[in-house]
């Protein structure tokens, strides 16, 4: 085969040619034909779009290496949360269990003062309970491994809970 085929540059241009050899039993035996195009516009999109793939490529990774990071940010704090979990929840339910026991007399008679103030202790320890468990279900809802359901609250109801709980320490300040 006769036909060559090469790019060449000329004043700032990329020039694709196709040289071909007539063949003797052509009408110009022993002439040649050349085919030129520019093609410098889609020689410079070929390099650009190969510097935008590697840089593409090179955000890739690190997308991937900071997802990695988060996942294991993620495991760390689950670990976390489920130790100080344990910790904290561990504790209270002696405190909530034995204040129980102490409420129901079994033990012995309190008087009305201490049956107050144990009665108390036994609700602020069942809120501080009530507040952990809602710490570790948003820690699940933002994990996506609950479920939120709506309900109706009574406000009026909720107001005057959070104020009974409330009126120790603000009566102690």
């Amino acid at each position: 085969d006769s036909a060559r085929e090469f790019e060449a540059a000329a004043d700032g241009h990329i020039l694709w040619v196709r040289f071909v050899r007539l063949s003797r039993g052509s009408p110009f035996p022993g002439g040649a034909v050349a085919l030129i195009a520019d093609v410098t516009s889609r020689r410079n999109a070929e390099f650009e779009l190969a510097a935008l793939n590697a840089q593409l490529q090179q955000r890739l990774g690190e997308l991937q290496y900071a997802n990695e990071r988060l996942v294991d940010v993620q495991a760390s704090k689950d670990r976390f949360l489920a130790n100080v979990s344990h910790e904290l929840r561990t504790p209270l339910n002696s405190i909530i269990g034995f204040s129980d026991i102490l409420l129901r007399s079994i033990p012995g008679e309190l008087n009305a003062e201490q049956r107050t103030q144990l009665g108390m202790v036994n609700r602020a320890g069942k809120h501080l309970l009530e507040l952990i468990n809602d710490i570790l279900d948003l820690a699940r809802i933002e994990a996506g491994a609950v479920k939120l359901n709506m309900a109706r609250v009574d406000v009026s109801a909720l107001a005057h809970e959070i104020s009974d709980q409330m009126r120790p320490a603000c009566e102690d300040k």
